[in-house]
This record gives C-alpha cells, structure tokens and sequence, in this order.
C-alpha cells in the first residue's frame, strides 16, 4: 500500500470531549480467509485519514478492500455522547457515516508503523449514512437556518450512477452494482499520517480513547497484523442472481441467502466447490446445517469445512424435523432497513387467524418489518426531509 501524505491534525480546545481527526484514507475491506492469515469480517471496509475505504474479510485477519477515498477524510470521537462521526467527500459531496461505541465488535485494531496509524474497525450493523444538503431549511421561533444532513440510503460510485432511487424500484437481496454498498461493508479502516510535531498530542488522545476502551491500552499491541487485498485482485464473487442458476431448493437458498445477509458467511468464502456440494447434498441435510449456523451467530470462515464438521458431529441429527404445536407455525420474516435487508431464518411462531386459515400453505407467508440501521426504531428528526429518504423502501414495497 503506497504511504498516504500527511494529515493535519485538528482537535478543538474549547471541546475537550470531542476529537476529531482528519484522515488520509478511508476504505471498506472485506475478510476472506481462517483467523490465522490477517484479517476479519465482511461489510464496509477500512479507512485511513485522508483516504476512506470498504475490505470485504478472507479470514479473520485478511480483508478484501472494496472502495476508497481520500478527500476530506476526517474521524469525530464524541465521547460525551458515544458516537463516533466519519466525514468524507466523494463526487464533490460532503458525507458522513455515524456509529455508536456499543455497535462495535470490541476494540478496534490498531496498527502503527512509523508515521501511520491505521484503525480498523468491525461493527455488528452497517452505520447511519448522511449527505450535506444545502436546500434543508430549518425553523424555529427564533431563527430559520438554511443547509444541513440528510439520510441516504446509497451513495453513487460515479456521477452518471448519481440518481435519485425510483419509487418502484425492487428491492433485491444485494447491493446496487452503480452505488457503494453501504449496506454490506461493516468494516472500516482509517489511516492516519501524523507529523512528528503532532504525535504527542495524538498518543495524548489515544489514551483517552483507550479510556473507553476503544483502542488497546498497550502500546505494544499495535504492530501491523493485517494483510489486506484488492477487490479487483480477486475473482468476482457470485451474487443472488448468480445462485439462482444453481436452481436450489427454494429453502436451501433462502437459509444460504440469510447466513449471507448477516454476515456470517462471505461471498468471497464460497467457491465453486462449496455450491457443487450443496447442490449434490440432500435440501434437509444442507438446512440443517445452515440452520444450526444461523443460530450458533459466529462468523465462518470457511464454509466448507464448517460443513463437514458440523456432519461428521451430528450426521442424521441435523435433519430432524422440529414438532411444531397446532398453533404455531414455522414463519420466515425480513427485516427492512435503510441500506440493506436482512433475512430471518425460518422460526417457531404463534399463528393468527389469516395463517391458520391457509396452515396448508402456512411456508408461504413471509413478515416484513421495517427497521433502522442497528436494528432500532426510526425516530423523529427536526425537518422532514431529514429521515424522508430512508422511508423510500417502504412506500415501494406498500404502493408497487
């Protein structure tokens, strides 16, 4: 990775709560390989100050890089409210993407080398996305103030892809092949180039960090540890659409298609080995284990392997049907957010009246429930148009 030009540092004395710093990169990785190459899981990326980035995950210490940028990058720690602020420019737009410290898979990493210090950071969700909008207009008694942060659900990889979401458009269990997919990258990485003149104050402040327990206390658990990879250094991996050449059992690929969306198993981690043995498995045997994935919540790294382990300790067992009481049924269920979808494994529920009155057909409802990122409820915003973009997703499912 060539060495990124120096950021300046910038740390407001009159708000001795607030850090920000100004990054030179800021990108999203992905992870791809075992715990013992360099890297982990699979959704934003990482980012260095100055330039920003998404890695996808080989493994637990090997991350896919999927997108980068180097304009405007700074990091905002507000420990008096817990949130952490990334603000960025792409396409001659302002954005920022926002977190809280308890949605972050423990520490963060860090690595120093020299000058540069790069955090990476895994997050359980996908983070709060906002763009600068001049034509927001707030109102008060007291003033009417012009320009503000609006909700996003994409941002554009390039300027013909710049356009507003089309109120119909369908929603697919993927990310748009023209936008950043923000839904996917959980994983971010940020790299900072301090001048000599600024490392004190900026060891100064990971201390404090280190405080609330965001960054390691021990100086020397900062050496370099990852490997990180280009996406287009890699094979393409197969999407939604290309599993459905496949022509799986509808109920193979919809658990193979929820452990996807929640991160437990990447696309970079499934080969074309993998879909060949399931494929030739019986559809019980593969739900089976699918099933006990989805539960266990623990990132796999190689999925083949976590298959035949998971066989050769419980054979037979993992097809065993469940016994399900006259008044329940086993129910699929979707959870809608802002940037992505994420799709529930088929679970034991109470049934209503509609879904008795069909139990013969019981398998084929599905409930949907509309979320925030986080998996918190939308709430209120000074203007409308602050949250008035994330609500798009749910007019095209109700008026499609």
């Amino acid at each position: 990775m060539p060495h990124p030009p120096p950021a300046t540092l910038l740390l407001p004395s009159d708000s001795p709560s607030l850090l920000i710093f100004p990054s030179h990169l800021l990108s999203f990785p992905h992870s791809l390989s075992p715990p013992s190459s360099s890297f982990s899981p699979s959704s934003l990326s990482p980012s260095q100050i100055g330039p920003w980035r998404p890695p996808d995950f080989l493994g637990a210490k090997h991350f896919v890089e999927q997108w980068s940028t180097t304009t405007h990058v700074r990091y905002r720690v507000q420990y008096t409210r817990r949130l952490v602020d990334v603000f960025f420019t792409h396409l001659n737009v302002d954005y920022k993407l926002s977190y809280n410290f308890k949605e972050m898979m423990g520490n963060m990493t860090v690595e120093r080398e020299n000058d540069l210090t790069t955090f990476t950071i895994s997050l359980r969700y996908p983070p709060r996305y906002w763009r600068r909008n001049t034509q927001i207009v707030y109102t008060s008694k007291l003033k009417k103030t012009t320009g503000g942060w609006e909700r996003i659900t994409m941002i554009p990889l390039t300027e013909e892809d710049a356009v507003k979401p089309k109120l119909k458009e369908p929603i697919l269990p993927m990310a748009r092949p023209d936008s950043v997919k923000i839904g996917v990258w959980t994983t971010l990485r940020i790299s900072f180039a301090s001048q000599p003149r600024q490392m004190a104050l900026f060891d100064k402040e990971m201390q404090k960090a280190a405080e609330y327990n965001l960054v390691p206390r021990d100086p020397s658990k900062m050496k370099p540890t990852i490997k990180v990879t280009l996406a287009s250094d890699l094979p393409r991996p197969l999407d939604h659409l290309n599993r459905l050449e496949y022509n799986f059992d509808f109920s193979v690929l919809y658990l193979l298609e929820s452990v996807i969306s929640y991160n437990l198993i990447d696309e970079h981690n499934l080969d074309q080995e993998f879909y060949s043995t399931i494929q030739a498995l019986d559809a019980s045997v593969v739900c089976g284990i699918l099933d006990l994935i989805a539960l266990n919540k623990k990132r796999v790294w190689e999925p083949l392997r976590a298959f035949r382990n998971i066989w050769d300790k419980m054979e037979l067992k993992v097809c065993q049907p469940r016994k399900i009481p006259n008044h329940c049924a086993m129910l699929r269920k979707v959870i809608v957010t802002p940037s992505t979808l994420f799709i529930e494994p088929p679970n034991l529920e109470t049934t209503n009246r509609v879904v008795r009155h069909y139990q013969d057909h019981a398998d084929r409802f599905i409930r949907v429930q509309f979320m925030d990122e986080g998996f918190n409820r939308v709430g209120a915003a000074r203007s409308k148009k602050t949250n008035e973009p994330i609500y798009v997703i749910g007019k095209c499912l109700f008026f499609s």
